[in-house]
């Protein structure tokens, strides 16, 4: 299978990949994860302060900020409560980005907010989230694996979260070719 039609690589992802030794689903079995992430809920925050773990929920509010220079805040819902993380910089970029309803997976750090009496959650990165069969399984896992993003793949906006998704559609490749 050419690398461009692995889904989440694309034309241009399939040309950074190259350029770093990757040509086909085969090179991925090679690639190795530099951490973890630990997927929890919302409700399990206060027990990972100082950690970098994945949350996922459904949107449920954005609100703009009211000054250049203030985060969009995004609140996400799952079964166990709502957290709000906010999300500083491209502010109207990040308006049309995310949509009510829409299902997301946020990579943030935990840490004690020194100004009030709860947990401040440090946006890192995000993947929006289907219900397609693949995805499903993807979403099963209890840790991410992030691997190293070269500055190639950064160029062609291959997010860490995408690239754990993308190696994980070639680990699905290939398991139905073997199959």
């Amino acid at each position: 299978m050419e690398l461009k039609f692995l889904k989440g690589v694309g034309e241009k992802g399939a040309e950074a990949f190259n350029k770093i030794g990757i040509n086909n689903a085969e090179d991925f079995l090679n690639f190795v994860p530099r951490t973890y992430l630990k997927r929890i809920n919302i409700r399990e925050c206060i027990g990972n302060i100082d950690e970098n773990v994945v949350v996922t929920g459904v949107v449920i509010d954005i609100t703009h900020p009211r000054k250049p220079n203030q985060p969009v805040k995004i609140a996400l819902k799952d079964n166990t409560g709502a957290a709000e993380i906010p999300i500083f910089g491209g502010s109207e970029f990040r308006m049309k980005q995310f949509r009510l309803g829409e299902k997301f997976s946020f990579w943030i750090k935990i840490d004690k907010d020194r100004f009030a009496s709860g947990l401040r959650l440090n946006y890192r990165d995000h993947l929006k989230l289907t219900d397609d069969e693949n995805e499903l399984k993807y979403q099963k896992f209890f840790y991410l694996p992030v691997y190293e993003l070269s500055g190639i793949l950064k160029k062609t906006w291959i997010r860490p979260m995408l690239l754990s998704k993308i190696v994980f559609n070639a680990f699905s490749v290939l398991a139905q070719i073997k199959s």
